[in-house]
């Protein structure tokens, strides 16, 4: 609890007032609940649907028993009586069953939500969410390495607000290298690849080129970022201020990823 307050203590200072949450996430709930009574602070927060397990014996009543429960005990844990953004943290609930879309609708039109949305993995899964019309927000990974999201994240998009993460690998992006799965193959010669056109970009590292990058993208509308201690923070908000790759840069640092990696290898579930 002492840490996360330092954490949000330094996230308002820092004018940050934009929380991602999630019910998986540890007792990350009820630290931000118990920060937020004890300085009589609120922030706008998304968080997200307990992972449940729907399979054929899962019962209606179950399924409505199960997301009840899941929000107003993020409701309690949160000290919160509505959400910015809520998601349903495992897209398979969605597309498993309609009744619990149908069901997390309510909560939006009373206002307990002031936007729905899903956590997903793949451009496949965002074309099935077209037939999931309250669905307004997404939360995807993308990354130096996630080029299938390209296209997608280089327009703006009428419909939907883009959440991104995993944007430093989920910490196996380092300064001057990254610490690739053992089982993908030439990972080697990717890292010698980007250090390369690190310096001919003139970026000071890793860490710096992947925000210039990520900051080119105009379809993206929220970075969602971790931080395990306060001076994480401070380093966020410096690293932030670097400038947008150009056009061009943007380009060739695409290339030179297509031509060293291979992105079937780049859902971070797999790695170790």
């Amino acid at each position: 609890q002492a840490r996360a307050n330092q954490i949000l203590t330094s996230a308002l200072d820092k004018k940050i007032n934009y929380l991602d949450t999630a019910h998986e996430y540890g007792k990350a709930e009820e630290y931000i609940g118990n920060f937020k009574r004890k300085n009589k602070i609120n922030f706008n927060i998304s968080t997200k649907l307990k992972n449940l397990k729907i399979n054929k014996k899962t019962t209606n009543q179950d399924i409505i028993s199960k997301v009840n429960f899941s929000i107003f005990e993020s409701m309690n844990k949160l000290n919160s009586h509505c959400f910015e953004n809520f998601l349903i943290h495992n897209s398979k609930n969605l597309f498993k069953s309609k009744l619990l879309y149908n069901h997390l609708t309510r909560f939006l039109s009373c206002g307990i939500f002031k936007s729905l949305g899903v956590s997903i993995y793949s451009p496949e899964e965002l074309k099935q969410l077209k037939n999931y019309k309250k669905i307004s927000c997404v939360q995807l990974p993308f990354n130096l390495l996630d080029y299938k999201w390209v296209d997608i994240l280089s327009k703006k998009n009428k419909r939907y607000k883009f959440f991104i993460r995993s944007i430093f690998l989920r910490g196996n992006l380092k300064k001057n290298k990254i610490i690739f799965n053992k089982n993908i193959y030439n990972y080697k010669k990717t890292n010698r690849a980007l250090q390369t056109i690190c310096q001919e970009l003139n970026k000071k590292n890793l860490f710096e080129l992947t925000i210039s990058y990520l900051k080119s993208f105009t379809g993206i509308n929220y970075f969602v970022v971790g931080a395990h201690n306060a001076g994480n923070i401070n380093n966020l908000i410096n690293l932030f201020k670097t400038k947008p790759l150009k056009s061009n840069e943007k380009q060739k640092l695409i290339k030179l990823v297509k031509s060293n990696f291979n992105v079937s290898h780049a859902d971070l579930r797999n790695w170790n």
